[in-house]
């Protein structure tokens, strides 16, 4: 069958100090819409699969020979030379199912060769061009494909995502932005209804779609998982994650109190690996230009700033109070929900943490806020007003006063999509001022690539979990004010 496309992976894992290209992936895409793949792995011991193809029609499986009383220094797996090939043949066995449905076992014959390195001399020539030292020929015509096709590779290194949940912001936004990264694919998703979420593995050609959490925890293929759950759920499935030694992108607000995110923090200390929460608006081109003018001294010192995340809930929805933003036990209300956003964005443009707050809300029959505002006040006399709401129109912006100018954004400061993001410079005494205009981009995909950059080589994430923790300090201390009508000092 004519091969469309053929793309190829490298990947590298991060061990403590330790870090190593360990992972080549090869994915055929044939013309009627079947695929194979081809994986030379580094990850696998001593007598496991060392690589193998797979298609709808069966499989070629690849590994070293059982050797009675021979053990082998991992250090010599890089001087293939060392080891006479006669005491470490190669072995091969092409599986399909015939057409009665029997599952049918060969051992193709292999050409003659001079070291034990076949399987990795193969991944190279693939890769990189190596020569062959020993063609396959028409045994196995992995060769003769490639040869044929007009392909192309990618030499990057890629970051093994899973999802837990079905929600809408991973189906829309994160789901797609992993998928169009340089550095990340989506292995697997995880869903309590998989029937629902059979649509979106297939959009996205998602491998593994399992239905429930723990089973895709349990998978090896997976690196890194992405959380999108309900508030509540984000602090134990967390936890679950890392101890199954995964890397972790969760949803804001990290968690429901500042002692959770305590906890969760010191897990992934513990673990080795990395937690990080999900305010892709950080890195946006529009969000870092704003940053660097006020870094700039472009607007003078901060007096001032206002931000508003607030959205209109059904009545119908109010009254039964089903939704799980209603629910206390599901940390719900409007200050989690989108109020961390302006606490954020206040605490990360001010440059220093909050020193008092007050804050008044309206609240729920269930006992959740619905409507928040509340005031931060930074050293040097700043102030920041943070307004949250389900029951208003809607409102997603931010403004920041400093002394000689204002920065003004629209109702799509936090998600303007990948459409063309503005904002607005007026001085001190302008009523219109400039607008600046900067290209689309994909905030989310940014995001997932700085984590996958993270992980893959070590670089430390530009806002570490501590941000967090420091974030919901601030959010536990304006719903304490709110409650008690005391200013609550940091």
């Amino acid at each position: 069958e004519p091969v469309q496309a053929v793309i190829g992976t490298r990947h590298k894992r991060v061990w403590h100090d330790v870090t190593n290209a360990d992972h080549e992936r090869i994915q055929i895409r044939f013309a009627d819409g079947r695929e194979a793949e081809f994986i030379h792995s580094d990850i696998a011991a001593y007598r496991k699969p060392k690589w193998y193809m797979l298609g709808t029609q069966g499989a070629i499986v690849g590994h070293w020979q059982d050797v009675t009383n021979y053990k082998i220094d991992p250090v010599l797996y890089y001087h293939p030379h060392d080891i006479p090939a006669t005491e470490m043949p190669p072995d091969l066995t092409l599986l399909y199912r015939s057409s009665s449905g029997q599952i049918i076992s060969q051992k193709p014959a292999l050409p003659p060769r001079q070291d034990f390195a076949f399987h990795r001399n193969l991944a190279d020539y693939l890769l990189i061009g190596e020569p062959l030292a020993a063609p396959l020929q028409d045994s196995i015509k992995v060769v003769a494909i490639l040869e044929a096709a007009a392909w192309r590779y990618s030499m990057t290194e890629t970051l093994r995502w899973g999802i837990l949940g079905n929600a809408t912001i991973a189906r829309r936004c994160v789901i797609p932005a992993i998928q169009n990264s340089h550095n990340g694919t989506v292995q697997a998703l995880a869903s309590r209804f998989p029937e629902n979420a059979q649509k979106i593995v297939d959009d996205h050609r998602i491998g593994k779609l399992f239905d429930s959490y723990e089973a895709l925890l349990n998978e090896d293929t997976i690196d890194a998982v992405y959380i999108p759950l309900p508030n509540h759920l984000h602090h134990p499935w967390t936890l679950k994650a890392l101890a199954a030694g995964k890397h972790v992108l969760c949803e804001k607000p990290l968690a429901g109190n500042a002692i959770q995110t305590r906890e969760m923090a010191g897990a992934a200390a513990d673990e080795g690996l990395l937690l990080m929460e999900a305010f892709m608006y950080r890195f946006h081109p529009r969000s870092q230009k704003i940053k660097q003018m006020i870094a700039d001294d472009t607007i003078g010192p901060v007096r001032l700033m206002r931000s508003a995340f607030c959205f209109h809930t059904a009545p119908e929805i109010l009254q039964s109070g089903n939704d799980y933003r209603l629910k206390p036990e599901a940390s719900g209300g409007a200050l989690l929900d989108v109020g961390c956003y302006g606490v954020s964005v206040a605490r990360w443009l001010m440059g220093q943490e909050p020193t008092h707050l007050q804050a008044q809300a309206i609240y729920h029959s269930q006992g959740v806020d619905v409507q928040m505002i509340g005031t931060l006040r930074f050293a040097d006399d700043a102030l920041a007003v943070i307004e949250a709401s389900f029951i208003s129109a809607l409102q997603q912006t931010f403004t920041v006063v400093g002394s000689r100018a204002v920065i003004e954004l629209p109702h799509n400061a936090f998600i303007p999509f990948e459409k063309e993001a503005v904002f607005t410079l007026r001085e001190r005494d302008e009523e219109d001022g400039q607008i600046y205009t900067l290209p689309g981009a994909d905030e989310y995909q940014l995001m997932v690539e700085h984590f996958a950059d993270s992980v893959l080589t070590g670089k430390p994430l530009l806002w570490p979990v501590e941000d967090s923790i420091a974030n919901l300090i601030v959010l536990d201390g304006l719903a304490q004010a709110a409650k008690t009508g005391q200013t609550v000092r940091l």
